[in-house]
């Protein structure tokens, strides 16, 4: 077989697997495109199913409320009044049915089980009862209606209102300590920690007034060994304990105070220095942080100071 031959059929050859690789190629294609044919219709069904469920979670939602005799109810804080520690809380309870000559009552029972009895009026021709009572700001709140007639008594729970829950958790404390270290005995020597707060509250809230300006004036960490308080740290006037510089360049000094946009009122990045010889591993050592803003509330938080 001479030379032309065989270009002859090394060409032919080449022109086959081109025409074969691209005839693979395609049917790839093919396939991809099959492929992504079958996803988008499966996330179509999916779309499809998920709204039919969300529809017959609807309706069976509908349904029930419509067998219960209260079909409704709402429960709110529309008022905070810091100096006569009250809040007005708006209260709309709308009924199903009512029976007749039955009376309704509202019952207002806080955390110390100690309970109030209100006389409920002016719902028999709209089915709704609204009022707005003035309650305590100390105290969380359970809501329930009982219907007293001559032929029977039912009661239903309505609702739970956590104000004073609320109310001191309005700044949070989310201080962790993150490194601590020991000699070659074991003697645990210092611990890092970082104190953070930030105002938990939303916009449009009727606490966003009250916490606009808020500040913390007091921040104390008292160290405890085995219960016992070791020593004291003064965080904002930089008693006993040192500041890290690990922020960047701009924010080295611990925040004490809002910034614009912010809802961190304090971040600290700071090292505990023992003097004392102190077990690593048999001691059990807790930071607790104790602040007071700028209203007169103390807030508190354990830290385990942890082996690491």
């Amino acid at each position: 077989m001479n030379n032309r031959s065989v270009t002859i059929i090394l060409v032919i050859l080449l022109a086959a697997t081109v025409f074969f690789n691209l005839n693979m190629m395609s049917k790839i294609n093919n396939l991809e495109n099959m492929i992504l044919n079958i996803n988008n219709n499966y996330s179509h069904i999916e779309s499809r199913i998920s709204g039919i469920n969300n529809s017959v979670q609807n309706t069976l939602n509908e349904f029930n409320k419509e067998k219960m005799w209260i079909r409704s109810h709402d429960i709110r804080i529309v008022e905070y009044y810091l100096d006569e520690e009250k809040v007005d809380v708006n209260i709309s309870i709308e009924f199903n049915e009512l029976i007749k000559e039955e009376k309704l009552y509202l019952v207002i029972k806080d955390e110390n089980n100690d309970q109030e009895t209100l006389e409920m009026e002016g719902y028999e021709e709209s089915m709704v009862y609204t009022d707005t009572l003035r309650l305590d700001s100390n105290k969380d709140y359970e809501f329930s209606v009982v219907g007293e007639s001559a032929e029977s008594k039912r009661s239903d729970d309505v609702d739970q209102l956590y104000v004073k829950s609320t109310i001191n958790n309005l700044i949070v404390f989310d201080s962790h300590v993150h490194r601590s270290s020991a000699n070659a005995e074991k003697e645990i020597q210092n611990f890092h920690f970082n104190l953070l707060a930030y105002k938990n509250v939303q916009r449009n809230s009727i606490f966003e007034d009250y916490t606009k300006n808020l500040e913390i004036v007091s921040l104390i960490g008292e160290v405890y060994v085995d219960e016992t308080l070791l020593d004291t740290m003064d965080f904002i006037n930089g008693d006993n304990w040192e500041h890290l510089d690990v922020r960047t360049e701009g924010e080295r000094e611990p925040v004490f105070e809002t910034q614009m946009g912010s809802k961190i009122i304090v971040d600290i990045d700071g090292v505990y220095n023992f003097d004392e010889e102190i077990s690593y591993e048999m001691s059990d050592i807790v930071l607790v942080v104790k602040a007071e803003d700028s209203n007169g509330r103390v807030y508190t938080q354990d830290v385990p100071v942890t082996r690491h």
